[in-house]
């Protein structure tokens, strides 16, 4: 039997899209009759550039004009923070430990590897017939490292990648000297969002496919069954923010109010205390695995998020729902590329809501799921046709 393994942001990930998306693609691959598994990589620390480096790399008044531009937002943050931590963060913390168990218990769903560091990365060569760069932002410049790209592997060793994400639009001369010479291993390369095909096949000069993210290579019966059974009784509104804006929160608000709904929210969902989740949402959970998280998607009566994958649950389920703009103090991030892609596919760009609406920008017609659904099919059988090709070729 085939052995494949697959790299992506998997070990220690607090994010229940990056669980789910390491779980689906580890799970299809092993339906296709191959055995598969995760490998379990220790990412190294991430290097921040100091504000010397920043100068020397983009310029002077590039940096100090980017600043300026974003001083008062990024100063407002740090001091709601600082008041949000020191008056709440002891009372957090045991609840915060609690949804990092939930974690940890969903991250032994699927089959893994040892754990890897980028120092003993070497010792899977020859484990596997095939090396798939699985999807999420592995990628995206500052969170790209070599294993990703496979540099440690000899020239002889198959590799391809499967929906891999860069999200970002501003790429970097150095990044893409980068990426050219280790992508010219690959046999197959499919990206997650169309800026990224674009940018790619003009710097590799070949064909780059735009697939489905792994969470839709899975039916919905799959993830019924994964999903746990009704976690909050009567009518809710489930929000699921990964930004930090005020603003959100407050239309949010309003809007579930005029439906007469209640607000069930995962408040501070990165493992620290964010001033905009205090007070915010009428029922706030923690001890959410996976599992749970699911079934909070499954049965609400409205999804309201940023995230890319709550959206994905949402049309799995069938649940209606509202796309919010990712919100982040950065000029170069982009993390709403891949919603996007995603949202255009699947003719659901007007469940789209920028980051200034105010409550009569708000779409409130349900989304038509049936031409959703439609779209989807026709996107997801070809994905899972070009997977199972790359992985037999």
């Amino acid at each position: 039997m085939k052995k494949i393994g697959i790299i992506t942001l998997y070990y220690n990930n607090d994010n229940y899209g990056g669980i789910a998306q390491s779980y689906a693609l580890n799970r299809y691959i092993e339906k296709l009759g191959f055995d598969s598994e995760l490998i379990s990589y220790k990412r190294s620390p991430v290097h921040i550039p100091n504000l010397r480096e920043r100068i020397k790399k983009e310029g002077f008044f590039a940096v100090i004009r980017s600043k300026l531009e974003l001083f008062p937002s990024k100063l407002y943050l740090k001091i709601s923070t600082k008041y949000a931590v020191n008056k709440y963060g002891s009372e957090l913390e045991s609840k915060l430990n609690i949804r990092r168990a939930a974690f940890q218990r969903s991250r032994e769903l699927p089959k893994h590897s040892e754990v890897y560091t980028e120092e003993t990365i070497s010792g899977c060569i020859g484990k596997y017939d095939c090396y798939v760069s699985g999807s999420d932002q592995i990628w995206k410049p500052g969170v790209l490292q070599p294993p990703y790209v496979f540099e440690f592997l000899p020239i002889e060793y198959k590799r391809i990648s499967y929906a891999s994400s860069i999200t970002v639009t501003d790429y970097p001369l150095q990044y893409g000297d980068y990426m050219k010479k280790c992508l010219a291993q690959y046999s197959w390369i499919s990206v997650r969002e169309t800026s990224a095909k674009n940018y790619l096949e003009k710097l590799l000069d070949k064909s780059v496919d735009v697939v489905v993210d792994p969470t839709l290579l899975l039916d919905e019966d799959e993830w019924n069954n994964l999903a746990n059974e009704r976690i909050v009784e009567d009518h809710y509104m489930f929000v699921y923010l990964l930004g930090e804006d005020h603003k959100q929160r407050k239309l949010i608000t309003q809007y579930a109010k005029d439906r007469n709904l209640r607000i069930v929210t995962l408040p501070h969902v990165e493992g620290k205390v964010r001033a905009a989740d205090i007070g915010f949402g009428n029922v706030q959970l923690y001890d959410v695995d996976l599992a749970s998280f699911l079934s909070l998607i499954k049965y609400a009566d409205c999804v309201c998020t940023d995230s890319f994958h709550a959206v994905v649950f949402s049309n799995i389920f069938k649940t209606d729902f509202l796309a919010f703009e990712r919100v982040v103090l950065s000029k170069k991030a982009n993390m709403n590329s891949r919603m996007d892609t995603l949202l255009k596919m699947l003719g659901e760009s007007n469940k789209f809501v920028y980051k200034n609406s105010i409550i009569t920008d708000i779409n409130k017609k349900p989304a038509d799921f049936t031409s959703a659904n439609e779209k989807l099919k026709i996107n997801v059988d070809k994905s899972r046709m070009l997977l199972n090709k790359a992985l037999i070729s």
